[in-house]
């Protein structure tokens, strides 16, 4: 027998807040594809080219959508902003990573305040 039985070791790992870090991590993941996958579905197609350079991702804890990387022109600012037509002199305007973002912009609110306190989102 040991003269060292009666001691007792105490650790703490705070589980819950590595859990709901990661819970807010999968729930920032999951809109961010939600999000990428509307704004591919509202932008306008002509060649693809701009459908294609749509990317979404989660950067320290923010979601950024970013179109028109690659492109030669500035046909994703244009769409998402408008621009005056050069034959016929009508605004055109076509936004679809703004309508994506609001899409999910309460529903992203609620799945992050369910993580934080423990509920399923």
């Amino acid at each position: 027998m040991s003269i060292y039985s009666n001691e007792i070791e105490v650790s703490y790992h705070p589980r819950h807040r590595r859990s709901r870090r990661a819970e807010i991590a999968h729930v920032l993941d999951t809109f961010a594809d939600l999000i990428w996958s509307r704004a591919r579905e509202l932008v306008p197609v002509e060649t693809g080219d701009l459908k294609e350079s749509i990317d979404v991702q989660v950067d320290d804890g923010t979601i950024v959508l970013r179109a028109g990387e690659g492109l030669e022109d500035d046909r994703a600012r244009f769409q998402e902003f408008g621009f005056v037509h050069y034959q016929t002199g009508h605004f055109i305007i076509n936004p679809y990573g703004r309508p994506a973002v609001e899409e999910y912009k309460r529903p992203l609110r609620e799945a992050i305040r369910n993580a934080l306190v423990g509920r399923s989102w």
